[in-house]
């Protein structure tokens, strides 16, 4: 991982910034969307300054998406283990040493490092500086003293652990993102409170290495997927053993005797109490705004984030925002998108405007969950019955009879007319199978397009290909082609 130097600069850092240079962008922030803005733009030749003052790569790399997966990729060998014997190989109980799995997941992130690190963005141009940045005024940052104009700026500085408010949480120790991926210990018996796909991803993940896991939801898992999807994933985790919860009111969090946690919670009016070893908060995010003096620069906030416009424009047009700051889904791919936006339109001219509709999400989980464009009640409430469903089980694909995964299935929502709306994708590689289905929302394609492309036999792939084909099927029964092929024999 990037480390400060002595003097207190990141590895990569071109020396002071004066008062008389002017960037053609400033980024604030050197997450993952702060890093390829910088990367991008530096490559186009624009002239960019990043500011940042933690490690580069931000959360995303380094207390989320990339240790989060490390840890999910050891709770999975662990769980094959243990479900092998389908296979004709005897099961056995792994031994998990956790201080081992910690080692891992630490080296994962130090071999990513690089990619996100001040050297590779020297090597672009971008000049790196270490510190806080503060508006001093609409055109122009404070860093540690040194101020810098910019044509624009671009705030991306993500956002942490949002901590509900639940009395006596402040009496017991608390995990989060930035604080688990180096524990060394087994968690007994863990309460995640929180019903987001990350929530789901990390108490599966500790399940599967060992621990007892109450999964607890203040609302309902997963509301903005499709629930004939979401509802199998958590019948499996049902099925593998965790306790889940939703819907539950978190009322009182006080300390035990034995050095634990007890939770009380209510539902329905009924009061139950939860002990656990540990406690593990993955309740949402809230953006990194304060000590940005945003007001000073003339730029408006609401309570989820900075207010930004398609054009991902703050209420001050030198200056954008994007990725968590923003309020929107924390995803990392979500960011990248939207950088990529904003140096098309900074560095090109283009007039591209954000599409969060076609950047897909993922729940790493077992089996993944995949989503890209509408759901089928989007869909619905948009187009109303002028709409068809497309579903393709895994039960039907080779590859996943092969491997024993057949559990999950496609489903895809497309206009009466065949553009596609949206899909939703439950099963193994889910989130390699969402590739077709984003391509084909955002640049607008048909299902009978996706249709006529070929996949490589046996893969998963196929999956996306028979869905669509569904579609084609559909419309020749009801325009009466099976029976004029019926026909044809008779005459000859």
């Amino acid at each position: 991982m990037i480390e400060p130097d002595g003097d207190g600069k990141l590895p990569g850092e071109r020396g002071s910034m004066s008062n008389d240079q002017k960037p053609d962008i400033c980024v604030l922030g050197g997450g993952a969307g702060g890093v390829d803005l910088a990367a991008g733009a530096a490559q186009l030749g624009a002239k960019i300054v990043l500011v940042e003052r933690g490690r580069l790569g931000g959360e995303n790399l380094n207390r989320g998406t990339v240790p989060s997966k490390a840890l999910i990729s050891v709770s999975r060998q662990a769980h094959n283990v243990r479900q092998i014997r389908e296979f004709g190989i005897a099961p056995m109980t792994p031994v998990i040493n956790f201080r081992a799995v910690a080692d891992h997941i630490q080296s994962v992130v130090a071999a990513v490092a690089p990619n996100e690190s001040a050297e590779r963005l020297a090597g672009f141009g971008v000049q790196v500086l270490r510190g806080f940045a503060r508006f001093e005024s609409r055109d122009s940052v404070s860093v540690d003293g040194r101020i810098i104009k910019a044509r624009n700026f671009v705030i991306a500085t993500g956002s942490s652990p949002a901590i509900p408010a639940i009395a006596g949480l402040q009496r017991v120790p608390v995990l989060t993102n930035e604080t688990l991926f180096t524990s060394t210990t087994r968690f007994e018996h863990l309460i995640v409170i929180g019903g987001t796909g990350v929530a789901l991803e990390l108490a599966q993940a500790y399940l599967r290495l060992g621990s007892r896991v109450t999964l607890v939801a203040p609302g309902r898992f997963l509301p903005e997927y499709d629930p004939e999807l979401s509802q199998p994933l958590m019948a499996r985790m049902r099925d593998e053993g965790m306790v889940l919860a939703e819907g539950v009111s978190c009322e009182r969090i006080e300390p035990t005797d034995t050095g634990g946690i007890r939770l009380r919670a209510s539902k329905d009016g009924d009061i139950e109490t939860v002990e656990a070893s540990h406690l593990l908060i993955a309740d949402g995010r809230k953006p990194n705004v304060d000590g940005l003096q945003l007001e000073l620069a003339g730029v408006t906030r609401s309570g989820s984030g900075i207010e930004i416009s398609q054009r991902l424009r703050t209420s001050n047009k030198q200056i954008y925002a994007i990725g968590d700051v923003t309020g929107g889904p924390p995803y990392a791919t979500l960011a990248r998108h939207q950088a990529d936006v904003v140096v098309r339109r900074l560095v090109l001219g283009a007039t591209d405007i954000a599409r969060p509709e076609s950047v897909p999400l993922v729940i790493f989980t077992d089996p993944e969950l995949a989503h890209v464009g509408m759901t089928e009640t989007q869909a619905r409430s948009r187009h109303g019955d002028a709409i068809r469903v497309l579903r393709w089980p895994f039960s039907q694909n080779d590859r996943a009879i092969a491997e024993r995964r057949t559990d999950g299935f496609a489903k895809i929502v497309a206009t009466r007319a065949g553009r596609i709306l949206g899909a939703t994708i439950i099963g193994a590689q889910a989130g390699e199978l969402i590739q077709t289905w984003s391509l084909a929302v955002s640049a607008a394609l048909t299902v009978a397009q996706v249709s006529r492309s070929v996949a490589p036999y046996p893969t998963y792939a196929e999956t996306s290909i028979r869905a669509a084909q569904g579609y084609t099927l559909e419309g020749a029964a009801e325009s009466g082609v099976r029976s004029v092929l019926r026909l044809l024999p008779r005459l000859g």
